[in-house]
């Protein structure tokens, strides 16, 4: 019985996938939406992680590194998200991505951010448009010989 528990936590602890999934329950047990029930993967409903990396593809420079890849993905969330707010809302949420955005680097001017911005919306709005999921959060992971993406989404 000892060997064929440890064997299988052992198969545990090598589970990419299962590791990003428990840090992502971990990272979501401390936010606000710590009573939320929380699926894996719903049957029938697209893969958040595949939706994400398509939305980027104009955006992703196969030469970049996986922390350059990490920023584009928070852009890209942050504008996701943006994009299934009411439009009202939006300039708001937008002046504060900027904002959030250079506390941590000014390399981009804030109106070139804000085009990126507003050009990652409108292509969100454009090809993804039926695709009301709120993107929670994500994790990216290097593999070796590939980067493995996680997402954390609320069904909408």
């Amino acid at each position: 019985m000892g060997r064929g528990t440890s064997k299988r936590k052992l198969s545990r602890k090598r589970n990419p996938q299962r590791q990003l999934r428990d840090r992502l329950r971990t990272s979501l047990a401390r936010s606000p939406l710590h009573n939320v029930h929380i699926v894996v993967q719903p049957t029938g409903v697209e893969k958040m992680s595949d939706v994400l990396e398509e939305f980027v593809e104009p955006y992703f420079d196969s030469s970049c590194t996986i922390e350059e890849y990490r920023s584009l993905l928070q852009v890209a969330m942050a504008a996701w998200n943006a994009a299934i707010a009411p439009e009202p809302k939006r300039t708001a949420m937008i002046d504060d991505i900027v904002a959030r955005l250079q506390e941590f680097s000014d390399e981009l001017p804030t109106d070139d951010l804000k085009h990126i911005l507003r050009q990652m919306i409108a292509r969100k709005e454009a090809c993804f448009g039926k695709n009301r999921r709120t993107i929670i959060d994500f994790e990216l992971r290097d593999m070796g010989d590939h980067w493995y993406l996680n997402v954390a989404s609320l069904l909408g």
